[in-house]
């Protein structure tokens, strides 16, 4: 009955309960999204642990319980996020019954052009690739590792698949083709939306592009 009434004290006064109180299990993971939005919306430097604490809603003891500071939290963020743009497109599943390599070719190329269209991935592009990459190189590391470098092992997995299967041309360096293309759309996509581009336009244009791509590597 006690703990009832001072529930509902700390409900009429709009006092902000921590959400790792009501949520233990997705602590760790709340608080490295916090970080990331920070990060990217102030720069690293300009964030401290106090301000992951208060936007995750929890304690800074929690924060430095879960991770060893800034570095580690930053370093752990990046590998939940470019995880689950991976599993969003799907490279982690197998094929499904009929479905060719070139759709999963292709359903991981539009899988990436939502994610480099995305806020967050170019708050993070400029994040890594400029202060926070200059004062922690091993986070620049792991982005490359975690992203770019585990997207081209996928897609040149891909194309060897499909080379196997007959549907891409055997001639064709799957390592090779798998950077090209990737490094192609993604830097083209990240430099127009940095310029303004619109996303309805990269829509079209990119379909287009793809449709070429996929007749440079298929027999």
């Amino acid at each position: 009955m006690r703990e009832k009434k001072r529930g509902a004290t700390a409900k009429a006064s709009g006092t902000k309960q921590p959400r790792w109180r009501r949520r233990p299990e997705s602590r760790p993971a709340e608080i490295a999204e916090a970080g990331l939005r920070l990060f990217c919306a102030r720069g690293y430097l300009n964030v401290t642990v106090d301000d992951i604490a208060r936007e995750a809603g929890v304690t800074k003891g929690a924060v430095y319980h879960h991770f060893d500071g800034k570095e580690d939290l930053l370093a752990v963020a990046l590998e939940r996020h470019f995880r689950r743009t991976f599993e969003r497109g799907g490279a982690t599943r197998p094929a499904a019954a009929g479905e060719t390599t070139r759709q999963r070719v292709e359903a991981l190329l539009w899988a990436g052009w939502q994610f480099w269209h995305s806020a967050e991935f170019q708050g993070l592009f400029r994040l890594v690739l400029g202060e926070a990459g200059d004062a922690v190189p091993a986070v620049r590391e792991r982005f490359l590792a975690e992203g770019p470098h585990r997207g081209w092992e996928t897609l040149g997995n891909l194309v060897r698949e499909g080379q196997q299967r007959g549907e891409f041309r055997p001639s064709v360096d799957a390592d090779a083709a798998a950077k090209l293309v990737a490094c192609g759309l993604v830097l083209q996509i990240v430099l127009k939306g940095m310029a303004g581009s619109k996303k309805r336009a990269s829509r079209a244009e990119f379909e287009r592009e793809l449709e070429h791509v996929m007749r440079m590597i298929a027999d």
